[in-house]
């Protein structure tokens, strides 16, 4: 599937779509939906919510190899975060897990979720 949906969420707020990523081009140029390239997908996404690198703290995905280690590139670029499974995620928005971690008010980010 050529797209990369990316939401968020954070203490305050309610699940939001923050960007729906084409990746038509760079497939159709033989490009792949890898670690570097999930990875620099996510990266400007933080960086457009939270350029100071202080507010985000979680990161979570499916269990897709190539999403796991996207996960373990961000950490590298924000150490205050974590990365963990989300299983799936339209479930896991509504977890008592997820609730309980927006009322600590932990910034995330994941697929399809980016929580802020």
């Amino acid at each position: 599937m050529p797209l990369m949906n990316i939401l968020a969420m954070s203490g305050t707020t309610s699940p939001v779509t923050v960007g729906i990523m084409d990746c038509t081009t760079h497939m159709a140029e033989g490009g792949k939906k890898d670690a570097a390239y999930i990875s620099g997908i996510f990266d400007e996404k933080v960086m457009e919510y939270d350029p100071k690198m202080s507010l985000t703290d979680l990161f979570f995905f499916d269990g897709a190899s190539n999403v796991q280690k996207a996960g373990q590139v961000l950490m590298a670029k924000f150490p205050r975060t974590f990365c963990f499974h989300g299983g799936n995620m339209l479930s896991f928005s509504s977890s008592p897990i997820s609730q309980e971690l927006r009322r600590s008010g932990y910034v995330i980010f994941y697929r399809p979720f980016l929580i802020i």
